[in-house]
């Protein structure tokens, strides 16, 4: 009991989280993996930080000291020179999926970190000097960002470092200063970097680095289809294959067996015929999970799983458990329930465990009907 009070209070912990975020559960549930395997949940240091950058696989953020102190700056939203699990979901969450509006703000607090809430020339100028090689790596053209086939021969001739042009990196700035800077003060408040960051949108290619594996857009997803004998399964079992054809997701396949109750024996049922109709009721959910582990395999699927939770007190619970041990990302199941297809009737309802699992589950839950 004490296990599961656990579990449900981590993952309240977790929704909470994901609240302000662009991000589903299972990505916010992967990235806290990372975050606790370096600094253990408390708040990460700048070096910690570096730890992190490699942990999540991002290449290059940590190449020099100056460009990693930057990468901090932006995501040390709070500005408390550490950062806590929520400025790393909500920076990641802005540079991967965020809108325009929330990626010039993110920009903002970091070009002008240094020079009092505002955009200096001089903390733009260093700032994409020290972000240099992961706006080259973004293919997006900064003048006096060379090219990376152009940084050693300029390098060694002395000219900058980092494979950087600083008189043209310094012009570049200068123009965006003599367009934007609309009241002439030296400095880009928010509507003036607005402005230059529309103008010339390549002051945030930078962000295109952030994309973890965890949260790409293209990462590979874990679906999980209650298989029972009805006949919308079928149809959300064919809705899951179609969206799993020619993609790397993988397939989890789960049959729920009730326990046996006598209880729910009809009155006029002798016990004999209501063991039998039990087990053929078992017996053919078994048949179509093994006909869609077919199926999935036919059609390419990278991963496919098979699993029987045998004689629970309820169906809809034991779905919820595993769709959390497997860290699913979605869902799927048929729209009516054992009692909805007892009704020979066209308002069929939202079987029960459809309806529990829509309540209680911290992935996207599909229901066909």
């Amino acid at each position: 009991m004490g296990q599961g009070h656990a579990k449900e209070a981590e993952m309240r912990t977790l929704a909470a989280a994901q609240e302000d975020t662009h991000f589903t559960l299972s990505e916010v549930k992967h990235l806290r993996k990372h975050y606790e395997r370096v600094c253990g949940g408390s708040e990460l240091t700048r070096d910690q930080f570096g730890e992190l950058v490699d942990e999540l696989h991002l290449p290059g953020l940590s190449d020099s000291r100056e460009m990693l102190d930057e990468v901090f700056t932006l995501f040390d939203i709070d500005e408390s020179d550490s950062v806590n699990f929520k400025d790393l979901l909500s920076a990641l969450s802005i540079c991967a999926r965020g809108s325009l509006e929330e990626r010039i703000l993110l920009a903002f607090h970091m070009f002008g970190a240094t020079s009092g809430g505002v955009v200096s020339r001089a903390s733009m100028l260093k700032v994409l000097t020290h972000l240099a090689p992961l706006i080259r790596s973004s293919g997006e053209g900064v003048p006096g960002v060379l090219p990376s086939d152009a940084s050693s021969s300029i390098n060694s001739a002395g000219v900058a470092d980092a494979g950087v042009d600083i008189d043209a990196l310094s012009q570049f700035v200068d123009t965006i200063f003599a367009e934007c800077d609309l009241d002439a003060d030296g400095a880009l408040n928010i509507p003036e970097f607005t402005r230059a960051v529309r103008a010339t949108p390549q002051l945030l290619a930078f962000m295109g680095n952030f994309v973890t594996a965890d949260t790409a857009a293209n990462r590979p997803r874990r679906y999980l289809v209650a298989v029972d004998g009805g006949e919308s399964c079928h149809r959300a079992f064919q809705h899951v294959l179609t969206d799993l054809q020619g993609r790397e997701h993988s397939l989890h396949l789960v049959v729920v067996v009730r326990k046996l109750d006598p209880r729910h024996k009809p009155p006029l049922m002798s016990s004999a015929k209501f063991e039998a109709e039990f087990a053929a009721r078992h017996d053919a959910m078994l048949a179509t999970m093994q006909s869609f582990e077919e199926l999935a395999h036919e059609a390419g699927v990278a991963r496919v799983e098979t699993e029987v939770v045998r004689d629970v007190a309820e169906v809809g619970p034991a779905i919820i458990d595993v769709a959390h041990r497997i860290d699913a990302d979605v869902l799927a199941m048929g729209f009516e329930g054992q009692s909805g297809r007892q009704h020979n009737s066209a308002d069929v309802h939202l079987g029960y465990v459809a309806s529990y699992c829509i309540q209680h589950a911290h992935c996207s839950v599909l229901i066909i009907k």
